[in-house]
């Protein structure tokens, strides 16, 4: 059964053997498809996009500070300690981050991660 506007879309199937995807090239003729919740993965097993069985895009964008791109147009403090950088202070909607620099030798050798203050 044919159905009126229907298009063709390109399928690849993930080859676990071969490390690669690969194109399925054949029908799918069912009258009745039912699809539960969806998760989309890419190969290494890692969630692209879940969907639930109501056909909603499940959030799973999680913050991480404070690099979110919902975190636009910040400003920074810099500190300097003897002409050597050794903190960055970044302020966003409010909230302060801290990262500090060490050096060794002239050298920076360790960066911090974020930290809110």
């Amino acid at each position: 059964m044919a159905l009126s506007g229907a298009k063709p879309v390109k399928l690849y199937i993930w080859d676990d053997t071969a490390k690669d995807f690969v194109k399925w090239d054949g029908a799918l003729n069912v009258s009745s498809l039912e699809i539960g919740a969806v998760e989309i993965k890419d190969h290494d097993g890692t969630d692209r996009v879940e969907v639930t069985s109501d056909n909603a895009v499940v959030n799973t964008e999680k913050e991480v500070v404070p690099t979110s791109a919902k975190k636009n147009n910040p400003s920074y403090a810099l500190t300097y300690t003897s002409d050597e950088l050794t903190g960055i202070a970044m302020t966003i909607s409010g909230t302060t981050y801290n990262r500090t620099l060490t050096w060794t030798s002239n050298s920076v050798t360790a960066i911090s991660v974020w930290t809110e203050a």
